[in-house]
């Protein structure tokens, strides 16, 4: 079952390719938006209110969290890990909650939203198209007829 597992994601073709250049790029921009974040808490972020000593409590819980999550999710969408993207997408939920949910708390961060908002719907297009692909030739994704 490994073998046949292993071989099923080394024959994905062009979308699959696709898909690990796409998670990989999206794995870089997630640690730079870490940098952001632990430039803040480290105190070497420029901007005088937004040091994590002088900044509000839920500014000082988000960016605990995502200092941590960030890194976490860019690792495993890099390896390709199936909990890479699982946790890819539940900081995405972070992110957006603040930005979305909140804005009275969180001002701002609006590239952040969008950049979250492209690169999820590419994802699930890129994740479609791979499977529609796939299940075309091996029938493993539609269901045979008897």
């Amino acid at each position: 079952m490994e073998i046949e597992l292993y071989r099923r994601k080394r024959d994905q073709g062009l979308v699959g390719a696709a898909l690990i250049i796409f998670k990989r790029m999206v794995a870089l921009f997630l640690l730079i938006f870490a940098l952001g974040y632990w430039s803040r808490i480290t105190g070497l972020y420029p901007g005088g209110g937004l040091q994590f000593d002088t900044m509000p409590e839920h500014w000082r819980i988000a960016s605990t969290v995502l200092a941590v999550m960030l890194p976490v999710s860019a690792l495993g969408l890099w390896g390709q890990f199936s909990w890479g993207t699982i946790s890819w997408l539940l900081t995405v939920a972070i992110e957006l909650a603040m930005y979305l949910g909140l804005p009275e708390r969180f001002a701002g961060g609006r590239e952040i939203v969008w950049f979250h908002l492209v690169a999820v719907t590419v994802y699930f297009g890129l994740k479609a198209l791979s499977r529609i692909i796939g299940g075309r030739g091996t029938g493993r994704i539609l269901p045979s007829r008897p």
